[in-house]
């Protein structure tokens, strides 16, 4: 898998190109921007605005105060349920980029959820 790699580099003859900056989504920045009107001004109706931007792109049914065509209705008013939509959404978009982690940890939930057995492939093929 070659992400966040140049696509030049070949590790083989150690040759690694220089590759400035810095990979960061769009849809995180909304994301992080729709967590903190919600805990900071719930109800307000950018959270809908930026969930919706990024659904759009997605082409996937769009989130609505008021049931309309193919909408997915939802009260903005329920910190509670605009928080788990969020952590929801940010779990679906941002899958395989890495930030589940840190995401955990911020919410306070990494000790529940990754304190379970570990799970994994036996690469080696002897047991």
């Amino acid at each position: 898998m070659l992400k966040k790699k140049h696509p030049n580099s070949d590790s083989k003859n150690r040759a690694y190109p220089y590759r400035p900056g810095i990979v960061y989504r769009l849809a995180e920045v909304f994301l992080s921007y729709c967590e903190i009107l919600n805990e900071e001004d719930p109800g307000n109706s950018k959270i809908l605005t930026y969930l919706n931007a990024i659904r759009e792109r997605a082409g996937i049914p769009q989130y609505a105060t008021v049931q309309q065509d193919g909408s997915i209705e939802i009260d903005l008013n329920n910190q509670e349920e605009i928080r788990e939509l969020i952590r929801r959404e940010r779990r679906g978009e941002l899958c395989g980029v890495g930030n589940r982690y840190d995401d955990l940890r911020r919410w306070k939930e990494a000790e529940e959820s990754l304190d379970g057995g570990f799970y994994g492939m036996n690469f080696s093929g002897n047991e």
